[in-house]
């Protein structure tokens, strides 16, 4: 799991990279996911009329899905808006159910550890029925895979720790919408974060806050 306001801001992201666009690039317009609501439907006005009937409908639903309490209802419901049939605090329910069933949870912000506690819940047997050969330089390269993704987690840790794209949308009605699109994915994060006893909020506030908590004494460290 992920918080979700950096989820779905990651999200909108991903999907202007690769051509998901509603009246224009302005990620409100994603955001809401409903052509009604643009701030400039100038776009819409230049599409051909069978385009503007044929494409809107997959858009809107590809962005609600994704963008809109999408971990509450693809645990506890349906992932696709128009399949949903429960009500969100069902939903939540469900996925809180869902959660305390499941043989592993981690979280995109503990990846550096929970990488390890995957592999092991998960995937070492798998492992090792693919990597049977019982040549040394399997077993070496194997090794080496998964002490370079540590280092990696240890290179993006402050990325992993910050928010990065929540931090850029200050104005009041960006900050309540996005409250608003993620209030229950919010109490299925808080949920699974309580579940595994790790802290309801792991973020920093700022880089600069990270430097301060976890870059100063690591230099120190490395000093001595």
């Amino acid at each position: 799991l992920r918080d979700p306001i950096e989820r779905v801001l990651s999200a909108v992201k991903h999907m202007k990279k690769y051509g998901v666009h509603l009246c224009g690039d302005a990620e409100m317009n994603m955001l809401h996911g409903d052509r009604s609501k643009c701030q400039d439907n100038r776009l819409r006005r230049l599409q051909p009329r069978k385009l503007r009937q044929a494409r809107p409908t997959l858009v809107e639903e590809k962005l609600q899905s994704y963008l809109h309490n999408a971990v509450a209802y693809q645990l506890g419901d349906h992932l696709n808006v128009s399949l949903r049939h429960r009500s969100p605090e069902e939903a939540v329910a469900r996925a809180k159910e869902v959660l305390r069933s499941i043989d592993f949870l981690g979280f995109y912000e503990d990846w550096g550890t929970d990488y390890y506690a995957l592999r092991d819940t998960i995937f070492e047997n798998f492992e090792a029925q693919q990597e049977k050969s019982p040549a040394w330089w399997v077993a070496i390269w194997s090794a080496f895979r998964r002490v370079i993704f540590y280092f990696g987690t240890i290179v993006g840790r402050s990325r992993l720790r910050t928010r990065k794209y929540s931090a850029q949308f200050t104005k009041p009605e960006e900050v309540a919408l996005l409250k608003n699109l993620t209030y229950y994915d919010q109490q299925v994060y808080e949920f699974a974060r309580s579940l595994k006893g790790r802290p309801v909020n792991p973020f920093y506030d700022t880089y600069g806050q990270f430097l301060l908590q976890e870059g100063v004494p690591l230099l120190m460290l490395t000093s001595l």
